[in-house]
């Protein structure tokens, strides 16, 4: 059969080197699509739940405790960065591993990826029992009613203690990814969204306060992830089993390979997070807590074109990482710009749709209880076209392993931003900080196109 397909090789001038390569490339391609339906199917449950979520909580609480939660759960992000950045330099290692089949490799890296999340995971709940009673959260967030100052510190303790318990079990998704199954993801996540929504209405049908309403909020979530990493650990135990490994043992050079490569996601994601949190403290600083609402809401809508345009970005960072162990470096370059311009178009299109219909959709959505005046939804319009620039240039960097570039870039765009926000919020009033995201975005987008064209250049 091998000269027969050889001969076939030469008659048709396809190599068997070729051929595989194609496969190779239609595999991965397929595997894009399965994930982007599977996180497609979680995005529209999630989406359809935060719909369903917003009346009902901003009429439970009225705008100024609402915009204190919005504000708090931007704490969310940065406790998902308490696993150092382990979890997304995951997707890159877990990628090469499979394609060049170390299996055994792979299951050291796994274990020792959920050994030291949960060591990071309870010291840091330890610390923040500790310090979370002691910062004065009234005036650093600017509320004015009795009620918040008596939740406050209660409902900020239970978001950081939920966040902080889900960081070991949210890594799951990032293996799955890493291992091209992203489509596995799906389940959990829809799962997780809805049994959030029911205990959401359990807590306003049994009218209790902040703090239970952000435990049921997230409760469901964690739920589905404990279960989704005890299936894949499960998975990995029953695997080699003449193997002895533990981590305590010691695989020092996994558990520091693991750690070099987070250090730098993490300063990546601390950074965009920094820039990216820092919009709704600095409208509750210099605005009041009420115009948060205004600004989170927003900000909400006009994140749908970046969410849509994930469920097919989500399965492109292991795809890239697949090609690069591959050397298959063509291909990368071709995707990658078929991919910017469609997400471009396609981001502009939803955007300039939800400009055109923003006021009426926000006033139905909250009852005519947040109304956005035009220039922040001129710059949330643009924020979500230039959403699809930057989700491309992440997934293609981060799967060719170019990190340190990019966490010089977000460090200069952090401090741009910080100035520039700080600035306008005080000038122009909530519009401000968004404006200030979309000059950085385009300065620093400019700069990181650039390099893109000189890398693809050199190869």
């Amino acid at each position: 059969m091998q000269q027969v397909g050889r001969v076939w090789g030469w008659l048709t001038g396809k190599s068997h080197e070729s051929e595989a390569m194609e496969n190779e490339r239609q595999q991965r391609m397929r595997q894009v699509v399965r994930t982007g339906i599977s996180s497609g199917g979680a995005r529209g449950v999630a989406i359809l739940v935060q719909i369903a979520i917003v009346p009902l909580t901003l009429g439970y609480l009225g705008q100024e405790r609402y915009g204190m939660w919005m504000v708090i759960s931007s704490l969310i992000a940065f406790l998902q960065m308490a696993d150092l950045g382990l979890s997304n330099g995951l997707i890159g290692i877990v990628a090469d591993r499979v394609a060049k089949k170390q299996n055994h490799e792979l299951r050291k890296i796994i274990i020792s990826a959920y050994a030291v999340l949960s060591f990071i995971t309870l010291a840091l709940i330890l610390f923040a029992v500790l310090i979370i009673p002691q910062i004065n959260w009234q005036w650093l967030l600017n509320f004015q009613s009795v009620l918040a100052r008596q939740e406050i510190t209660d409902a900020v303790l239970v978001l950081v203690v939920v966040a902080l318990v889900s960081v070991p079990f949210n890594a799951s998704q990032q293996i799955r990814l890493g291992m091209q199954e992203g489509a596995t993801n799906g389940l959990f996540t829809s799962s997780g969204s809805v049994l959030n929504l029911i205990l959401i209405i359990v807590v306003i049908h049994m009218e209790k306060g902040l703090p239970w309403l952000v435990a049921a909020s997230m409760s469901g979530s964690l739920l589905a992830q404990i279960i989704h990493a005890g299936m894949l650990c499960k998975k990995f135990c029953t695997v080699e089993k003449q193997v002895s490994y533990s981590p305590v043992e010691g695989d020092t050079v996994v558990i520091g390979a693991l750690l070099s490569k987070g250090v730098l996601f993490f300063v990546l994601q601390l950074s965009a997070l920094v820039s990216y949190s820092l919009d709704n403290l600095l409208v509750s600083h210099f605005l009041g807590s009420s115009e948060v609402s205004v600004y989170a809401v927003t900000m909400k809508l006009f994140s749908i074109p970046g969410m849509l345009l994930s469920l097919y970005l989500v399965g492109m960072w292991p795809a890239y990482a697949d090609a690069s162990a591959r050397n298959d470096k063509p291909w990368i370059e071709k995707i990658f710009w078929r991919s910017l311009r469609v997400s471009i178009a396609f981001n502009s299109l939803i955007s300039l749709l939800l400009l055109l219909a923003g006021n009426w959709l926000i006033h139905i959505w909250t009852k005519g209880i947040v109304q956005p005046d035009i220039d922040l939804l001129v710059g949330m319009a643009l924020w979500g076209i230039l959403n699809a620039i930057g989700g491309n240039i992440a997934v293609l960097l981060n799967g060719l392993h170019v990190v340190r570039f990019q966490v010089l870039i977000a460090l200069g765009a952090l401090i741009m931003n910080a100035g520039l926000s700080l600035w306008l919020v005080q000038k122009i009033g909530v519009s401000g900080p968004i404006w200030g995201s979309v000059a950085t975005l385009l300065g620093s987008y400019v700069i990181i196109i650039i390099y893109i064209k000189k890398m693809f250049s050199r190869w």
